[in-house]
């Protein structure tokens, strides 16, 4: 299981020693939410787009988002990860699609 919760793995997972995942930034969503379990650390503006830095369970995510999605230093946020996106499996970079 991820810092995100439960991901597909499509199987790759079976019979495998993975070791770490790798997610773009562009394939999480971020979300102000009292209720949510991650919290901002920083945020960096990159033209279009803001990176939001995140903790969530003990980890530190970036997450890119809309410019207009404007979230504080400190706001309790939720995080998920978008559709049609994808992510890697180490060792070895196993591709899997979401």
């Amino acid at each position: 299981m991820s810092c995100l919760g439960e991901i597909n793995s499509s199987g790759v997972l079976q019979n495998a020693n993975i070791k770490s995942m790798s997610i773009s930034p562009k394939f999480i969503s971020i979300k102000r939410s009292e209720s949510g379990n991650a919290n901002v650390i920083s945020k960096e503006f990159l033209g279009e787009f803001l990176i939001y830095k995140v903790t969530i369970n003990g980890k530190i995510l970036r997450v890119r988002t809309d410019i207009n999605n404007l979230i504080n230093n400190g706001d309790k946020c939720s995080l998920s990860i978008n559709k049609n996106s994808y992510y890697f499996l180490y060792p070895g970079a196993h591709k899997v699609y979401i």
